[in-house]
């Protein structure tokens, strides 16, 4: 049984598709949901969710993705950074 709250969370995603303009291509990820191996681990933890990310042409993950093909996504709680001076 999975320890609650989890550390980490990794999530499977699916890419359903990739636009391009002449600035940036989106590609918009769904998750996969199953009953066995790693898609069960993230549908009993949170089973539906969906990613939509921009990437500027000219970066280097501006073609990582591939529609049909599966990716890994894993959150991990950031630290709390310091607030500066005034800050509430």
């Amino acid at each position: 049984m999975p320890t609650f709250p989890p550390v980490k969370v990794k999530a499977k995603f699916h890419c359903v598709s990739v636009s391009a303009n002449e600035i940036y291509k989106k590609a918009t990820l769904d998750t996969v949901i199953g009953t066995e191996d790693d898609n069960k681990d993230f549908t009993d933890q949170a089973p539906r969710g969906n990613l939509i990310i921009h990437i500027m042409n000219d970066r280097p993950a501006a073609n990582f993705f591939t529609p049909g093909k599966d990716y890994y996504l894993e959150f991990e709680q950031a630290p709390d950074q310091p607030k500066a001076a005034g800050e509430q």
